[in-house]
């Protein structure tokens, strides 16, 4: 996933999948503070993150153990 500079989501939001994330380019912030590459995130079935954030933009390579569903929480 590509992400541009300056992209923002103001939601957090949940999975009923297991999503793993390698940020390998850039910088992003998934509402834990803001991490440069490179970095790993896992976010087990229904944990809350985000929002989600980037100031120089980001390339993350995402990984879904189930079905790709949202639910937004705010």
């Amino acid at each position: 996933m590509r992400l541009p500079p300056g992209w923002s989501t103001s939601s957090r939001e949940r999975h009923s999948a297991l999503q793993e994330e390698v940020l390998l380019e850039g910088d992003i912030d998934l509402g834990s503070g803001r991490f440069e590459a490179p970095a790993y995130f896992c976010f087990p079935p229904g944990a809350p993150h985000g929002p989600g954030s980037t100031v120089d933009g980001a390339v993350l390579f995402v990984i879904f153990d189930g079905a790709v569903d949202i639910e937004y929480l705010d």
